[in-house]
């Protein structure tokens, strides 16, 4: 955006710019000649160091795109040249940094990329486009259900007494696989083993549970930085382990190559007459009906099916994974209907039968429905036996409030069924990856698919009826001449085609395949309809194209604001007839402030035995401040709730204070934030906070002092936003 408004001031200035040759970099940027752009950009920098502030507004953007092609092209030390040769000139340029981290995270390097995030912030703490990036990054070195694990007091004393009895009875050298914080192996040593190896793939983990070692005096442990995959015998220096203990289960089990693993280990770690904890794993499954779930898996929205003719076919989620991953007690919707029924058991101390189940061994169950309703999918989750003792099972069955979630396999369409109906699945984990093979989906050559959060946004008919009513109110007659419609799905674009009161309708490539199928069998001219890539490529255009009606999508479907087109405000202004308007024109935030232990332990360590071992001191360095696609059902009690602020729609820092009354004591755990979206400034807010909808929050922790009142902090800048509860003195 700086870049574009740049262009367009200088090229009225082309006498002041020709001091520094700008107009040389204008024509490389129009050309798309990226590389001579940026080389033309250092040379003038280095000839005409006065001039820098107008360099430093054009080589952001040069640099991403130069940088960019590079990358394409896998000139990796050419890339980080450039970002060298750049900081030499702007070291503490928070978006040169911004974007060298981005850069980073790309190419998978997500250490240095944390590192340049947290730099970035140091240097500016309102610099939201570092914070919001960091909070990305932390989750990639550190995912955040161990967070949820290592707060899960019943699964961590399970596995502690299952490793002391086994060391007890003599097997009393360990190797934990998949370390990660080090917990497993941490056990090992409180049981007095005597020799304790671990290891782990992750470098972010490895370094964590060498800290969280090192404050347990553990400087003994063989710590490999490796997977054990890769371990050979003559790698441990205590010789093979007589226990190896392991979690590297998914909500699925299998997803984490725990059956390669441990096929591995029993052949070429483990001694002979070794043991490995856990001792076997029984999946169960059953049907469900979930509305909640249905929403994001196929079309439901009948208002819509009435007036978009499908020819017959249905409109489904695009499904890159097997399974989701699915906390479902926080849904608003969920029952299972039939009985859960076992439908695959490992023992993980028998080889033959590991090889068995690798290599595809299959078990069809039937499960009998208990009641009539829609079957939406199959719900499965785990009971791990830590040990051949009956009691020690760690089991995820919904509602268990354990740290783990379960496995969903949706149905392409909602299947009717009558109480007494059989249901048939045959499961297996063929190559390591749990599979549900059934007949209940419908003919794939009937179903047209679309991405999910184009599915949730046609789905969500209150959205559409209301943004509908309110731009239909915008015009006596209704019509609007040129239209810039870039919804997930352009609905209002659409209709305005089919009623023949718009003569074209600009939008995004986002659901291009779906759009044409439905100009197609609509009967609305596809020549009518240009796709882009951005709002603004038609500002590019040879023809300077002003619009009279521009719709944007400013909330994603996660529930998170969509700063890309908050930040394009200012520009789509332009590209506007005089009487032409922005869809929509005013947007609120508004705030619950919560209390939420779900919440706490989801996002930082605050167990007792954790913070006593160090490993919640080690860990919380990557503890994030913001959660995104919330369920509205989660577990929490609101305390108030307040509007926190009237977005600027641009890209700009805005600031705000909010403060509100609490008894003394109280305390916060966090504020959870939606929208009210005004798509006319005469209309009544549409409200993002509803049952079905998904929310987010931001962790931010305080308590009551004597004043009785606390202050919510807001930021936004770039589109973005940050809540943060502070204290004055």
């Amino acid at each position: 955006l700086a870049v574009i408004n740049r262009i367009t001031r200088l090229d009225g200035g082309c006498q002041k710019m020709s001091e520094v040759a700008i107009e040389e970099v204008l024509k490389y940027i129009k050309s798309q000649n990226y590389a001579e752009a940026f080389r033309a950009l250092m040379e003038n920098l280095e000839l005409h160091p006065e001039k820098s502030n107008v360099v430093s507004d054009l080589l952001p953007f040069v640099l991403h795109e130069h940088t960019d092609r590079l990358q394409v092209e896998e000139k990796y030390s050419e890339i980080f040249e450039c970002y060298d040769k750049v900081l030499q000139q702007f070291p503490k340029d928070c978006e040169l940094l911004t974007e060298l981290g981005s850069r980073l995270y790309k190419l998978g390097r997500f250490a240095e990329s944390f590192n340049c995030f947290k730099q970035v912030l140091q240097i500016d703490p309102k610099y939201l486009k570092a914070f919001h990036s960091l909070q990305y990054v932390k989750d990639k070195l550190v995912e955040r259900w161990h967070f949820r694990m290592l707060n899960d007091g019943f699964r961590n004393v399970t596995f502690k007494y299952a490793i002391w009895n086994k060391i007890k009875k003599g097997y009393d050298s360990v190797l934990d696989i998949g370390t990660g914080t080090g917990i497993l192996a941490l056990y090992a040593f409180q049981g007095h083993a005597k020799a304790i190896a671990a290891c782990d793939t992750s470098d972010t983990m490895v370094g964590i549970a060498q800290k969280v070692f090192e404050t347990n005096g553990m400087h003994e442990v063989d710590l490999l930085a490796k997977n054990s995959r890769e371990i050979h015998e003559e790698d441990l220096k205590s010789g093979k382990p007589k226990l190896i203990v392991t979690e590297i289960l998914d909500t699925g089990v299998f997803g984490e190559e725990i059956l390669e693993t441990l096929m591995h280990a029993k052949e070429h770690l483990l001694a002979e007459s070794g043991e490995i904890l856990p001792h076997n794993v029984t999946l169960m499954v059953a049907p469900f009906q979930s509305r909640s779930i249905a929403i994001s898996s196929i079309l439901l929205n009948e208002s819509f099916e009435e007036y978009i003719f499908l020819n017959g076919y249905t409109v489904v989620a695009a499904q890159v994974e097997p399974y989701d991953s699915i906390n479902v007690s926080q849904l608003p919707s969920f029952e299972t209907l039939s009985a859960p029924i076992e439908c695959l058991k490992v023992n993980f101390n028998n080889l033959a039968q590991m090889q068995e189940m690798y290599q595809g061994a299959e078990k069809t169950v039937k499960m009998k429905c208990l009641q009539s309703g829609h079957v939406d999918g199959f719900v499965v989750w785990f009971q791990l036996a830590v040990d051949e003792n009956s009691g020690n099972v760690v089991d995820t069955l919904p509602n268990a409030k354990t740290c783990w979630d379960q496995a969903i396999f949706r149905l392409n369409h909602r299947l009717d069924v009558e109480r007494g109906r059989l249901l048939s699945v045959t499961a297996s984990c063929g190559g390591g990856y749990l599979r549900l093979r059934h007949p209940h989906n419908q003919p794939v050559d009937k179903c047209l698919e679309v991405p999910e959060d184009v599915l949730q946004f046609i789905n969500d008919n209150d959205y559409l009826t209301k943004l509908e009513y309110d731009v239909n109110s915008l015009r006596k007659d209704g019509s609007f001449q040129i239209v810039m419609d870039f919804c997930p799905f352009p609905y209002i674009g659409i209709m305005l085609l089919k009623e023949k009161r718009t003569r074209k309708v600009y939008c995004s490539t986002q659901a291009r395949t779906f759009v044409e199928f439905v100009a197609e069998n609509n009967c609305i001219d596809s020549g009518c309809i240009e796709f882009l890539t951005s709002p603004l490529e038609a500002s590019s255009s040879a023809t300077k194209i002003l619009f009279d009606l521009i719709i944007l999508s400013p909330i994603h479907h996660c529930g998170d604001l969509n700063n890309t087109h908050i930040a394009m405000y200012p520009i789509l202004r332009n590209m506007m007839q005089p009487r032409g308007v922005i869809v929509p024109e005013k947007i609120e935030v508004v705030g619950d402030v919560i209390r939420s232990e779900w919440l706490v332990k989801s996002s930082v360590v605050v167990h007792p035995e954790m913070v006593n071992m160090g490993t919640a001191a080690h860990i919380n360095t990557y503890s994030t401040q913001h959660f995104l696609d919330i369920s509205g059902n989660f577990e929490h009690e609101k305390i108030t709730t307040l509007k926190v602020a009237e977005l600027v729609l641009d890209d700009s820092l805005h600031e705000n204070f909010v403060t509100f009354r609490m008894k003394e004591g109280e305390k916060v755990d966090g504020i959870l934030y939606y929208f009210n979206i005004f798509f006319t400034r005469k209309s009544d807010p549409l409200v993002t906070r509803r049952n079905e909808g998904h929310n987010c929050c931001f962790i931010s922790r305080g308590e009551c002092d004597k004043k009785s009142q606390l202050t919510i902090h807001f930021i936004q800048n770039y589109g973005l936003i940050k809540c943060s509860i502070v204290e004055f003195d």
